[in-house]
This record gives structure tokens, sequence and C-alpha cells, in this order.
């Protein structure tokens, strides 16, 4: 990895279907180590069976027409011929034309082929990304970086004429993000002793945030 410098530049660029790889990865290293929930689904972290089935997943959702995969690029030295993927972002646009039975259809999660119980946790997955889901579709992932997704975030949904926001977050993420005026729509609990069936010395109780920022200004 090319040194970070006064050099260094960051801008928001569309991602392709070749950095779903990458996104991956990215989101492994980024989460995994602070998320217990990550932990519970994932227990032996990014092996490479579970690399490949998050790539093989970002890569069925890229052409559907209501997401959007953004990404960070830095840009090293002056002529800026270095450059690597530093942070990336996937995006939900939901129009308010959606037909009902879209928007009430139930989240179904299916693990990818190719996964094992030691590569992911199914019953831990199936609980967290169904729940998510459902808060979804009920409503209506250091440098810089991050702004520079959540500024081009909010220009995109003024593009299309949206009103509100919605994303999940971590309590932890939960400060950084009130500085862009989300506040708090719901928790959502989940008890990683009854996922994960070990037993800890304390309420191993993690939530996860939903949140809105209204009126995108």
């Amino acid at each position: 990895m090319p040194p970070m410098s006064q050099d260094t530049s960051y801008s928001v660029v569309s991602a392709t279907i070749d950095d779903m790889g990458t996104a991956s990865r990215l989101q492994f290293e980024a989460i995994s180590p602070t998320s217990p929930v990550d932990q519970a689904i994932y227990p032996l972290g990014m092996t490479d069976t579970a690399l490949a089935a998050a790539t093989a997943t970002k890569k069925r959702k890229f052409y559907d027409s209501n997401v959007q995969y953004k990404m960070v690029v830095a840009s090293y030295g002056t002529d800026s011929k270095e450059s690597q993927i530093v942070a990336f972002a996937r995006w939900y646009i939901w129009s308010e034309d959606r037909a009902a039975s879209v928007w009430d259809k139930p989240y179904s999660f299916s693990p990818e082929e190719g996964l094992a119980p030691a590569d992911m946790n199914f019953t831990a997955a199936k609980t967290v990304y169904g729940t998510i889901g459902a808060f979804k579709g009920s409503a209506i992932y250091g440098r810089g970086c991050g702004r520079l997704l959540m500024a081009e975030a909010i220009h995109t949904a003024k593009l299309h004429g949206l009103d509100d926001i919605y994303l999940v977050s971590t309590a932890a993420a939960f400060g950084w993000y009130k500085e862009f005026n989300f506040e708090t729509v719901d928790t959502i609990p989940f008890d990683l002793v009854a996922l994960t069936g070990k037993e800890v010395d304390e309420d191993f109780r993690w939530s996860n945030m939903y949140l809105l920022r209204t009126s995108p200004v």
C-alpha cells in the first residue's frame, strides 16, 4: 500500500463490478474487528470462502436499478499515477412510486452456495439481515473518506427528489452520523449469546440503530 502523504487526494467515484472483491475485503477489515454482530455471523473472520461469498452477493446486487455502489479512491503523488480504493458504500435508492407489493414483500436471506457453517453462522445471519431488511422496508457501510461518501449520498438524494435518508448504524458510530443531523428512529437488539451459543461473563447484547435524516438541504 503506498504511503499516505500531503500529496494524497481523495475522490468519490462510481464502482465497477470488478471492484466488488475489494469492497468486500474492506468491509471485513473495517467492520469485523469492532462489530460483535459481524463476529457472530463470521466466526472465523475473513476466510477465502466468506470473502468469495460476500463478493458474489455484491455482484448479484450490482445491476439492480435501485442499488448504487460508490467508493473513495486515494491518489498518490503529484502526478496521481498510483491510486487505491480506501472506502466504499452501497446505497439503495427507492422511489415513492414502488408498488405496494414490493414495499411489503418480506425480506428473505439465503446464504451463497459453497458457504459452510464454519464460515458463516446461518442462524445469526438470517436473524440479523432479516431484521435489518424488515426495518428498511417498513421505513420507506479517518481521513475524511466517510464525509466524502456522505456528502455524495446527500447530493444524490437531492437529485432524486428524496425527502428522507435512512441508514443502519452501530451504536459506536452514532456520534459521527449525528453531525449530519441523523436521529435515531429505533434500535434493533440482538442477543448474541442466543445466536452464537457462546457463554460470556456479561450481557452480550448489541444494538444496531436505525437512523433517519430528514429533508437533506
